[in-house]
């Protein structure tokens, strides 16, 4: 529907701004992906936008919340082929 596409060509531009970031800044990333959470809840992309978040956390050295975070995506996306790679992502810096 119409509707659809235009969400979808304002959420994609913002994801992709939130990926590059995580290169420079992961407060930005973080606060790009969790506008997109805010304006977008029920995204088709959500598991791109958890794998930014869940990164952004990890960098920032916010484990406990970038684990929980991992956790409830595990249990949201079972089969995903994001899982493996979120909980390799969470692990502390010595077993990556």
């Amino acid at each position: 529907t119409l509707s659809r596409d235009l969400a979808t060509d304002a959420e994609v531009p913002l994801l992709e701004q939130a990926h590059r970031a995580l290169s420079e800044s992961s407060v930005l990333a973080l606060k790009l992906a969790r506008e997109h959470k805010r304006r977008f809840p029920s995204s088709t992309l959500d598991q791109e936008r958890e794998l930014i978040e869940v990164t952004a956390l990890v960098d920032l050295g916010r484990m406990d919340e970038a684990r929980r975070l991992a956790h409830r995506y595990s249990e949201q996306h079972p089969g995903s082929a994001y899982v493996g790679r979120i909980n390799r992502i969470v692990r502390q810096p010595s077993e990556r």
